[in-house]
């Protein structure tokens, strides 16, 4: 069934994540409908309720700290009945209940739960009415895909979850406590046919980035040859004044730490910042709420992705052919997602209006791109899409695929009002590789020389990173353009 499997760690994650679920929600059909566009087994297991009834929920392990689960229950009305035999506290000395207070549901959760009429649920939410994930959630989720991690609360509190050596020593008592691959993998790697792939969503300037980290070797040492694709929230870059204060640097350099172990395990890395200003075509786009940022990237994954469960044979993609997409020169994991919505005629594009989630937030002159892969939703036919892509596109890649889908890319009424257009809207999105990591890469080489001592182990890891940063040089500047 070529089945995917999502592991999602902590708040910014999860924010990210919840927008993606609510939209694979939104590809169900019910009788009298159209067949739906996408295969749901790639992304939902099938299984039996409490009291017998047939039941889909996702594929995927949501790790967060205590308290980050909001007023979410483990044991939802679907598995009422369901008693898990893994102590519910996953790290600590002492077990403790899932959630260590009861958190209110807000509105649009009790709206949820009335089964009553969807019309004010989009009016229910806001960006007051949003402080965790939960709050917007609509799926069902099974127990086992639930772990909070215990020792650190979400909300900082007096020792915050805030550097890679925290998530990795975290992850190390664990793994000795509990065993994470067998105990918490190993359940939904079995019930899959024919694994694509996993993709990952985490943190990496905080506790999440050595977690992470250290979660992916095991399971890299595990399933050698299996296509990972990690989604990195970085958070902004230290800015130049930082970079000469060593305390300042910490959260540049617990990123550098993560980047450095995850780049290795990953088979694709996906560098995703927030935009250092406010989108200017969006309606009411608010920078500094998570609801709404996490909105945008989910939007751009969704499409992305969408080639990896697509129903018909002749569109799929599946992850290793994204994969060997974006990186078929064979040594460029790191790339950079882009998204342009709403998506008009070509005459009318504002190149202005694109959304750049890597490691440059504008397009630079004198670089050059590698390789494109395109994905156009709410789009009518070859020449149109082409003509979009002139216009969107001031360089030409060597290597450029794309996907035409006339379907517009989906809008539940958990996602914000930012589009005049409410249940879906045209996008154009596209993953490149191209020589713009290389800047990045020359800053984190210094952070390294500022923050790590002199030694063996810091060479190494200087060297490392160079030795990445070799493969973002152009060999012949005639090659590309």
């Amino acid at each position: 069934m070529h089945e995917i499997i999502t592991l999602q760690f902590g708040q910014a994650a999860n924010f990210v994540g919840t927008h993606f679920w609510n939209a694979q929600e939104t590809y169900f059909t019910y009788d009298g409908q159209d067949e739906s566009l996408v295969d749901h087994d790639v992304h939902w297991r099938g299984g039996e309720g409490a009291h017998g009834e047939e039941t889909f929920t996702p594929r995927v392990l949501i790790y967060d700290l205590r308290g980050g689960f909001g007023s979410m229950k483990k044991i939802n009305e679907m598995y009422e009945a369901y008693e898990e035999k893994d102590p519910l506290s996953l790290w600590g000395g002492q077990q403790s209940s899932y959630i260590h207070e009861q958190v209110p549901k807000n509105q649009y959760q009790q709206h949820l739960d009335s089964g009553a009429p969807a019309d004010l649920e989009k009016q229910l939410l806001s960006t007051e009415t949003v402080k965790v994930w939960s709050d917007f959630n609509r799926i069902y989720y099974h127990p086992r895909s639930l772990k909070q991690l215990n020792g650190y609360d979400a909300d900082g509190g007096i020792d915050p979850f805030d550097s890679y050596l925290k998530g990795k020593e975290l992850y190390e008592k664990l793994e000795h406590d509990h065993g994470v691959f067998d105990s918490d993998f190993r359940p939904l790697l079995e019930e899959a046919d024919q694994l694509q792939g996993v993709n990952v969503l985490t943190g990496t300037r905080d506790g999440w980035g050595g977690f992470s980290a250290s979660y992916l070797e095991i399971l890299r040492d595990e399933m050698p040859k299996m296509t990972i694709h990690t989604y990195g929230l970085e958070g902004p870059e230290s800015s130049e004044a930082d970079k000469h204060d060593i305390k300042k640097l910490q959260p540049e350099y617990s990123f550098t730490q993560a980047f450095n172990s995850i780049h290795e395990t990953s088979t694709l890395y996906t560098p995703l910042t927030l935009p250092l200003s406010t989108p200017r075509h969006l309606n009411g786009f608010n920078l500094q709420s998570q609801w709404h940022t996490s909105a945008l990237l989910a939007l751009a994954i969704e499409n992305i992705t969408l080639p990896t469960r697509l129903r018909r044979e002749t569109a799929v993609l599946r992850m290793t052919g994204l994969a060997a997409r974006a990186n078929w020169r064979g040594q460029q994991k790191i790339n950079q997602l882009e998204l342009y919505a709403p998506l008009q005629q070509a005459a009318e594009v504002d190149r202005r209006n694109i959304l750049r989630w890597g490691w440059a937030s504008a397009d630079i002159p004198g670089e050059s791109t590698f390789g494109t892969m395109a994905v156009f939703r709410g789009v009518d036919g070859e020449t149109a899409a082409d003509e979009l892509m002139q216009s969107l596109e001031t360089r030409t890649a060597p290597l450029t695929n794309k996907l035409i889908q006339k379907t517009q890319s989906p809008l539940p009424d958990s996602f914000p009002y930012l589009f005049d257009k409410v249940d879906g809207v045209a996008t154009y999105t596209s993953l490149k590789t191209s020589t713009l990591a290389r800047h990045r890469l020359k800053s984190m080489v210094g952070v390294v020389k500022m923050c790590m001592p002199r030694g063996d182990d810091r060479d190494e890891m200087v060297n490392g990173l160079e030795d990445i940063r070799e493969a973002y040089e152009l060999e012949d500047e005639d090659d590309y353009q």
